[in-house]
């Protein structure tokens, strides 16, 4: 689940676990698109704020209960 955040949202990276080449492709990866990390930051928080906040969470509780 959290793999697919990641790329649906453009937030990061992620890796297999114990895929030692992956990782080290990924990393040379970000260190050469470093000027971009904000770009990350930013989305993040966008998608916090519009996917994943209290309010929005309540609000699809509410509209699948049809108390809204």
């Amino acid at each position: 689940e959290l793999a697919i955040v990641i790329d649906e949202d453009e937030v990061g990276w992620h890796v297999p676990p114990g895929d030692a080449d992956i990782l080290f492709d990924t990393i040379v990866k970000i260190v050469e698109n470093c000027g971009n990390l904000s770009e990350f930051g930013e989305r993040a928080r966008r998608a916090a704020l519009e996917k994943y906040s209290l309010d929005v969470a309540l609000t699809r509780y509410r509209a699948e209960l049809g108390t809204q």
